[in-house]
């Protein structure tokens, strides 16, 4: 798989995340998997959350909860009522649904898979 941050600063619309990924050293443990898969919110849905709920920064948890260990998961693979076990652990599963016939997770919609 692609080193993470690599690929993440390639792609400028994500380099908040990228931020929050260097912040809480997350990358080694994330590379350390033999795959996985991110479910990275772009800038503008990072700047809306927190101006939203009037906060300044996301938590560390906040940041695992987008990150699914050992599966590697394309758009194809996600199924409505489908979870996965976040790099939180055991007791927080993200779940995916289709939404007027769109993809979603995290109440989003997943609109492109980059890595």
């Amino acid at each position: 798989m692609p080193r993470l941050l690599a690929r993440l600063e390639q792609m400028p619309d994500y380099s908040i995340f990228r931020g929050y990924i260097t912040q809480y050293s997350l990358a080694n443990e994330i590379e350390a998997a033999n795959t996985y898969t991110v479910f990275a919110p772009n800038n503008d849905a990072i700047e809306n959350y927190l101006r939203d709920k009037k906060s300044a920064t996301l938590d560390e948890g906040q940041i695992r909860y987008h990150i699914v260990l050992e599966d590697k998961l394309l758009k194809n693979d996600l199924h409505n009522g489908m979870h996965r076990e976040t790099m939180l652990g055991s007791s927080y599963w993200v779940g995916f649904f289709l939404h007027n016939g769109q993809h979603c997770i995290l109440e989003a919609a997943v609109v492109d898979v980059h890595l």
